[in-house]
């Protein structure tokens, strides 16, 4: 007759202390998850509405594009064609947001780098996010028109005001009251 094994050392309970360090492996793998996702979500995202601001050098090229760099990886661009706007030196005003006249507060992810008026590659951020003003007026000027450069290439000075404009980020209002983009070249393509 074989001995029936005591059970107190039956193998139940050898096989619970097996599983009890996998079971404690994957709370501690869980909980890692969990402590991350918190850590990463908990991280503000958002542009600080306070410090943002566009008072650094501006900057431009194409038929048009101006556009200045601001903190925290932030930049102001303003786009559009001279034909289509019909602008000339006569100042016009045009209400925000208009179909022919792209502006907006770009969010990089990080360093802008050579990103505007610049054909070279890798050496800028990427756009993780594009706000467009709500409201606001743009008053535009070219300020010198047919400027010729190495006797063929012709470009030409823009003028851009921004009046009261009003930009939704992340359900936030920044207003500004007026931004200025003086006697800036435009009307080349880099390269």
């Amino acid at each position: 007759m074989k001995n029936k094994p005591h059970p107190s050392t039956s193998s139940t309970p050898k096989q619970s202390r097996k599983k009890h360090p996998r079971l404690i492996v994957a709370f501690s793998y869980l909980f890692t998850i969990a402590i991350a996702t918190f850590l990463l979500s908990s991280c503000n995202d958002k542009i600080n509405l306070s410090q943002l601001k566009f008072d650094k050098e501006r900057d431009g090229c194409g038929n048009f594009r101006v556009y200045t760099i601001g903190e925290n990886n932030t930049s102001l661009t303003i786009r559009g064609d001279r034909d289509l706007l019909g602008i000339s030196t006569t100042k016009q005003e045009f209400a925000l947001p208009h179909e022919n006249l792209e502006i907006s507060i770009n969010e990089f992810d990080g360093p802008i780098g050579n990103f505007y008026c610049d054909d070279a590659i890798g050496d800028e951020g990427s756009v993780i996010n594009q706000y467009f003003p709500a409201s606001g007026i743009a008053e535009i000027q070219i300020t010198r028109d047919s400027i010729q450069l190495d006797g063929s290439l012709v470009i030409y000075e823009i003028t851009i005001k921004l009046k009261d404009i009003e930009f939704e980020i992340d359900k936030d209002l920044k207003f500004f009251e007026e931004i200025d983009f003086n006697n800036i070249r435009v009307g080349w393509l880099p390269g």
